[in-house]
């Protein structure tokens, strides 16, 4: 246990943001021969990839990267790969690829990589295909598990199969979503104003789905639990079953109105859908002092304990900082 939280792999204990990420892969790809030759295969890159050097936050004037992968091949072709990483869906923007195009010059097979928990598919809207010139290619957190499976398919050396294994347990819990017993739980206002065919209220009670804006201030990756609250009470908490990204909520709901702010707008506006499991049985809680839409984190032993939710919010950040 570190923190309070169980380590399931040696890779645990340096963390789970996109530093310790990167790290973790840029270490494994390093002693594990097997799983460079899977990457350099799925990107199509030329050369040896047994003979690629990695190196983690090179420093420029510019900044530094996360992940640098390089190859020079008996013939002088150089090939270059930058990887980005980011946790959960986002992937990085324009202006941040731009700054790395300077270290490509006299490269002669350049390549930006993003990798996250978005899909290809959301990636290609969101991702421009070059960058001055420079290609850009999407890698899920997805295929990297995948390839981490070929790759202990493909040795039988101990050590690079251990440090494999480590790297696959530790992506389980790392990425794509929370862990399954994660225990916060993301509570938000939900309000009876229409929009479409129901009210708000109507797509978590009777669609048994909650939306929101994909993008910054809202949660990176689905939360395990939600609560809704509405009429001053926490009415209903949910197991999250499954959660995508649609680029347009008129995608699912085709009621939903139009106009120039809406979701089904020409260019569109991405949200972040989750399906919701049955209710779980909870008192109705008392709001306390959380004013209009604020959505809070609270623990569920809390919730169920405080006599408000905002006794609750208070008591798991204590908890949370004694466990630090």
């Amino acid at each position: 246990m570190r923190y309070q939280h169980e380590i399931t792999s040696v890779l645990d204990l340096i963390g789970r943001d996109e530093v310790d990420l990167t790290a973790s892969l840029g270490w494994t790809l390093s002693v594990s021969p097997a799983l460079r030759r899977a990457l350099w295969s799925r990107l199509g890159l030329p050369g040896d990839p047994t003979q690629v050097e990695v190196a983690l936050e090179t420093p420029d004037d510019l900044g530094r990267t996360d992940l640098e992968l390089r190859l020079t091949s008996d013939t002088g072709t150089e090939v270059l790969l930058i990887v980005e990483a980011k946790k959960g869906w986002l992937q990085p923007g324009e202006a941040q690829l731009t700054r790395y195009v300077g270290r490509f010059a006299g490269v002669t097979v350049p390549l930006l990589v993003s990798l996250s928990d978005s899909s290809l598919a959301w990636a290609a809207r969101e991702l421009p295909i070059d960058v001055d010139g420079v290609p850009v290619r999407h890698l899920p957190w997805d295929q990297v598990r995948t390839d981490l499976g070929s790759a202990l398919a493909d040795t039988r050396n101990g050590a690079e199969r251990v440090w494999l294994t480590q790297l696959q347990t530790y992506l389980k819990g790392a990425t794509a979503v929370r862990a399954y017993n994660d225990q916060w739980v993301y509570v938000v206002s939900v309000s009876k104003d229409r929009f479409g065919d129901r009210t708000f209220r109507d797509y978590v009670t009777t669609e048994r789905a909650y939306f929101h804006p994909f993008g910054k201030n809202w949660p990176r990756r689905p939360p395990v639990l939600m609560g809704f609250r509405w009429d001053g009470k926490l009415q209903q908490v949910n197991r999250v079953v499954s959660s995508t990204v649609l680029p347009s909520l008129g995608d699912r709901w085709p009621d939903i109105p139009g106009g120039p702010e809406a979701p089904t707008r020409p260019d569109g506006v991405p949200h972040v859908v989750y399906d919701l499991g049955p209710d779980i049985p909870v008192p109705a809680i008392p709001t306390g002092k959380i004013y209009r839409a604020r959505r809070i984190w609270a623990l569920l032993d809390q919730l169920l304990t405080e006599p408000s939710i905002e006794a609750a919010e208070r008591s798991s950040k204590a908890i949370q900082a004694a466990a630090h």
